[in-house]
């Protein structure tokens, strides 16, 4: 229950200094479907709203403050798109959402190897769009409060399509619905 707890104090630490965070890919379907973390889930997701290129500096120092090290980074071009935390065995993975300039949408970067790629430290990646979180809702699961999008459901459906309810065994993360593709190439900076 660990995740559970860090994804409460990482938002409440968040919330603080006025950003915008709530639980996002499997740690929102597990929450939404499950009431609690996907059974066979390694990491806590995060959604952080980057409004701003301050929020990096602000996310970086406050999981630090918080006892976390920096895990993992990828950039595109040296800009940060998506981080990596640890603290006890437990990782929460940041990803940072960006608005889609023509609409009421927003967007984050998602990275992956090829099956058949031995190229470890470059990532093809694909966008993933989803509807913009403006407002959070705080919700209790297993004794801790977290915060998840005012509408959950409409997002796991553009995440996940409209059978997110059921339990996908061969789910392939950069296939999904709403995911695009481009030709940029992140960089992994793998810290420990």
């Amino acid at each position: 229950m660990n995740g559970l707890k860090y994804l409460a104090q990482v938002n409440e630490k968040l919330g603080e200094l006025d950003l915008i965070s709530f639980a996002d890919f499997g740690t929102l379907l597990g929450i939404v479907r499950e009431n609690g973390l996907l059974k066979n889930d390694l990491d806590v997701d995060v959604g952080v709203l980057a409004l701003s290129d301050e929020v990096f500096a602000k996310v970086e120092q406050t999981l630090s403050g918080m006892g976390f090290h920096k895990h993992k980074e990828i950039t595109i071009r040296g800009a940060i798109k998506k981080q990596a935390y640890r603290k006890h065995h437990v990782t929460v993975d940041i990803e940072y959402y960006f608005p889609d300039a023509d609409s009421a949408l927003m967007y984050c970067y998602l990275f992956y190897i090829p099956p058949d790629s031995t190229d470890y430290d470059h990532r093809k990646c694909v966008i993933k769009k989803c509807p913009r979180v403006t407002e959070t809702e705080k919700v209790s699961i297993h004794r801790q409060t977290v915060l998840i999008p005012r509408n959950p459901e409409k997002i796991l459906e553009y995440k996940y399509g409209t059978n997110w309810k059921i339990p996908d065994k061969g789910w392939v993360y950069w296939e999904g619905p709403n995911t695009y593709p481009t030709d940029e190439i992140g960089d992994k900076q793998q810290l420990s």
